[in-house]
């Protein structure tokens, strides 16, 4: 009878736990997770003792090991299980069993779970504390917010003559490349048409679509800015077309560089001033 009283105290444990917590009533986990493992390891016990008496311990020394193992499983810290329960039993025969069962539920758990259950409610609030806390603040932010909707673009059969009033007059050095059905079909940096450009005789021949890199690299507008900032640093670009997300051809705007990092800055002030 001892193993149906084991089963029922852990069910009815995790069903008080979970209504509890849940609810956003005042409870702990450290506590319910020894208990749960202590319950869950005597059921062990209890169970194949009686039916290996020569070969296993105890039900009591099941429990211990249990309780290091849902405590390790839950919080992804199994040293600290480990210490947690020697300093607890004192006994040395137990560290080799506590030791194995500690790490082997760790690694379980991680596989099923990457956050500890003390870190899953901040990651679901898109705090990854494992991250930088400038990290934190690039994925909390997206590029809809911060990219210029007003692009200024370039057909692409204009000459580079016919290119160079737009250059010449705007505060960027890339330019998108539209197609005849208005879809983004390249861009033109610097490099691709600074040499038609002062070049008299190239100017009235060449188009932009002999000039334009087609291979492109875009963000979504709901791409975070941690995402934008990668593809700009990967490639060392200054600026990036911004694309629908559901039509990679459909420019919506552009971002550079510096939005990105002048909207971190004023983000980390933000915060700083509210936090003083």
């Amino acid at each position: 009878m001892t193993w149906w009283l084991l089963l029922t105290l852990i069910m009815v444990k995790i069903l008080a736990t979970s209504i509890t917590i849940g609810s956003g009533g005042s409870g702990g986990i450290f506590a319910p997770s020894l208990f749960l493992g202590a319950m869950a390891g005597g059921f062990f016990g209890a169970v194949v003792h009686p039916l290996f008496p020569n070969v296993t311990a105890s039900p009591g020394a099941y429990s211990i090991v249990g309780m290091g193992a849902v405590v390790s499983a839950t919080t992804h810290g199994p040293l600290a299980a480990i210490l947690i329960l020697f300093e607890m039993t004192g006994s040395y025969e137990i560290i080799l069993p506590l030791m194995f069962s500690c790490i082997i539920a760790t690694i379980a758990s991680g596989q099923l779970q990457r956050d500890s259950i003390y870190t899953l409610k901040l990651a679901r609030r898109g705090v990854d504390i494992k991250e930088g806390k400038e990290v934190n603040i690039l994925k909390s932010m997206f590029v809809k917010d911060v990219m210029n909707p007003h692009v200024e673009t370039i057909p692409e059969n204009w000459t580079v003559e016919k290119m160079a009033n737009i250059i010449s007059k705007s505060k960027y050095n890339s330019f998108p490349m539209l197609n005849a059905e208005n879809k983004l079909a390249g861009v033109l940096s610097f490099n691709d048409y600074s040499e038609a450009l002062f070049d008299e005789d190239l100017k009235h021949l060449v188009v932009a679509k002999d000039l334009a890199t087609t291979d492109l690299t875009t963000v979504s507008s709901d791409d975070n800015l941690f995402d934008a900032l990668g593809k700009i640093t990967r490639k060392d670009f200054s600026t990036l077309p911004v694309v629908s997300p559901h039509d990679s051809t459909q420019l919506v705007g552009i971002v550079t560089r510096r939005d990105i990092i002048g909207a971190y800055e004023k983000a980390v002030l933000k915060k700083s001033l509210f936090q003083n």
